[in-house]
């Protein structure tokens, strides 16, 4: 994660931008899992990975979240973060063919 790297962009880096994406918020992932489970072991993680991602957040320029839903979880919790939207899906311009037409298949992630 960006605590790794970050230190070392500011210090050799001075005039360089740290631009975090999020990708999603793996502890709400991880907390929703946890309670789903009702895991103490999993729950600990979970708040473990959210001062994480919070400590990476803060440390930004800007983060990217990939929905309105995520910036209305954020926006109170790091109200001096500077955080945009870019969502993953959305209409391009003069686009001919409707979603139900379209042939083309994007897969993007790990999962583990």
């Amino acid at each position: 994660m960006v605590e790794r790297h970050v230190k070392t962009v500011r210090k050799y880096c001075h005039n360089a931008k740290v631009l975090f994406h999020t990708v999603d918020l793996h502890y709400l992932r991880m907390t929703r899992e946890a309670q789903l489970h009702e895991d103490k072991v999993k729950q600990r993680a979970a708040e473990e990975m959210q001062l994480r991602e919070f400590a990476a957040i803060r440390a930004a320029d800007a983060s990217i979240v990939h929905s309105t839903a995520e910036l209305d979880i954020l926006q109170p919790l790091l109200p001096e973060a500077r955080l945009h939207v870019f969502p993953l899906i959305m209409d391009v311009m003069g686009t001919e063919k409707s979603f139900s037409e379209r042939r083309d298949i994007v897969f993007v992630g790990g999962y583990q």
